[in-house]
């Protein structure tokens, strides 16, 4: 053979293999890209952190499984439940992973105390709108309790709502809460009565108070013709005013009070002057907007309202 042919024959064979090899090679490499899929379910990683950072500083209370045991509803409150005003929230975790889903609603939160000491009877309680908490995938709500869990008397409180998460709809019901009583000599929840109904008045974050001034917020709810439906905010609008009272160095008062009016969210704010650590009385006379006393016009033995809340600073 010609030299120069088989040289030529050569450099034809070595450009075939390389040109298949190098081929081959982007081929195989194409295949070995992965792609993770995103789970539509729950928070990036960013909103994961704000999540529970969140909820760090809440106490958890109670643990629901959803429907197929795919994801846990968390109850979670400032402190223990007791009688009177209670900030709720809701969040939901995936159980694959423990990550916060960050698409859900809650609804229809209905609390009801089931008195054994009185034949079962039921009845429900003050509640609050169901708000999502801004920025994170949190929802709050309230309850004001009238009366404690008492278990020698079998009167007990229980808690329903639904929840929908995606597509999938399901109901958490009548789980049992513990809510403790006020503690001895304090009271946060009052009642009045007004054209044949009655009204609950419910002081927010009594705990929360300091001495100086202070606001101080309230909501009023109706009881609900039947007792079983939770008691929404009232729609009659009134003035509360306000006299607060040390029952303990003489019933001495303070100046600068506001009295509370209605918010355009339903809340009544005013201010409050409490002037010194200690045990304050705060002294209630409710009346309509054109100022006719509908409640709280009726003085005790200290010469104020007989109608108050009990607070400790």
């Amino acid at each position: 053979m010609n030299i120069k042919i088989y040289i030529l024959l050569i450099v034809l064979l070595v450009s075939s293999e390389t040109f298949t090899s190098c081929g081959s090679s982007q081929e195989d490499t194409s295949t070995d890209i992965n792609i993770p899929n995103e789970d539509i379910d729950c928070c990036d990683e960013n909103q994961e952190y704000k999540t529970s950072s969140y909820l760090h500083s809440l106490k958890e209370l109670a643990t629901y499984e959803s429907n197929q045991s795919k994801y846990v509803i968390k109850l979670y409150t400032n402190d223990s439940l007791q009688v009177g005003y209670n900030d709720l929230y809701y969040a939901i975790e995936k159980v694959s992973n423990g990550k916060h889903v960050k698409d859900f609603n809650i609804a229809e939160i209905t609390p009801i105390m089931t008195m054994g000491s009185m034949n079962n009877m039921q009845h429900s309680t003050p509640i609050g709108s169901i708000e999502q908490v801004d920025g994170v995938p949190i929802y709050h709500s309230w309850i004001s309790f009238l009366m404690p869990t008492n278990t020698g008397s079998n009167n007990i409180w229980s808690l329903s709502f639904n929840y929908q998460i995606r597509d999938s709809v399901g109901a958490i019901s009548n789980q049992p809460l513990n809510v403790k009583a006020s503690s001895t000599g304090l009271s946060y929840l009052k009642s009045f009565k007004y054209n044949g109904d009655t009204y609950f008045m419910s002081l927010v974050n009594p705990n929360n108070f300091v001495t100086g001034v202070n606001t101080i917020k309230a909501y009023i709810s109706k009881k609900s013709s039947t007792i079983t439906t939770p008691y929404a905010l009232a729609s009659e609008q009134f003035i509360v005013e306000i006299t607060p009272t040390m029952p303990d160095m003489g019933n001495h008062t303070s100046p600068n009070n506001e009295a509370l009016t209605q918010s355009t969210d339903g809340t009544y704010t005013g201010k409050i002057n409490l002037t010194m650590t200690g045990l304050w009385n705060i002294h209630l006379v409710v009346k309509t907007l054109d100022g006719t006393i509908v409640a709280g016009g009726d003085n005790d033995d200290s010469g104020y309202s007989n109608l108050y809340w009990t607070v400790n600073i």
